[in-house]
């Protein structure tokens, strides 16, 4: 079973501003729609900054990191999506 069928969710990485002497201080905008469970997950995991409950189990989320701090958060949830 894919991750996907397992864990499905919807997580949108758009750049808001880019560093232009220095690739770590380029902004990301985290963006995603998913169940609680899903937000408790990523919430043990990176800082959430806004939470948006829409349905009884439906989130959206959103979250400002840095180029380094995104750079982490892959390191941290690429290996997830192959468990």
């Amino acid at each position: 079973m894919k991750s996907a069928e397992k864990w499905p969710c919807t997580i949108k990485i758009t750049k808001v501003s880019e560093g232009i002497t220095n690739e770590a201080l380029t902004s990301y905008l985290i963006t995603g729609g998913m169940n609680k469970n899903q937000v408790n997950t990523m919430a043990n995991r990176m800082a959430i900054h806004s939470t948006i409950q829409f349905e009884d189990d439906t989130y959206a989320i959103a979250s400002l990191v840095t180029h380094t701090q995104l750079q982490k958060l892959y390191a941290t949830f690429e290996p997830l999506s192959r468990s």
